[in-house]
């Protein structure tokens, strides 16, 4: 089985200030271990991991910040209404 280049690009999107070391630390061990080998599939396993984890967390926060947003909304057509209601009464 050969590298799984798309793996690498997701794992380095991830890459920040805290983790730079680290994550390239797994990419090089990957890339650099004998085809196949239990070393290859353990780094590849834990750069899956990382992936996986770092587009959940994601997934999350967009969802969080989805539900924010509507609620700022609501709360906005809420603040509309009621003044509606005091005008009119």
């Amino acid at each position: 089985m050969s590298l799984d280049h798309s793996l690498i690009f997701n794992a380095r999107k991830f890459i920040n200030a805290e983790n730079v070391h680290r994550v390239n630390t797994w990419i090089f061990c990957y890339q650099t271990s004998i085809p196949q080998s239990v070393r290859q599939q353990r780094f590849e396993e834990l750069l899956r991991d990382f992936v996986t984890t770092k587009n959940l967390i994601l997934g999350a926060r967009m969802q969080a910040k989805l539900a924010r947003d509507h609620g700022v909304d609501l709360r906005r057509k809420s603040s509309a209404l009621e003044e509606e209601v005091k005008r009119l009464s």
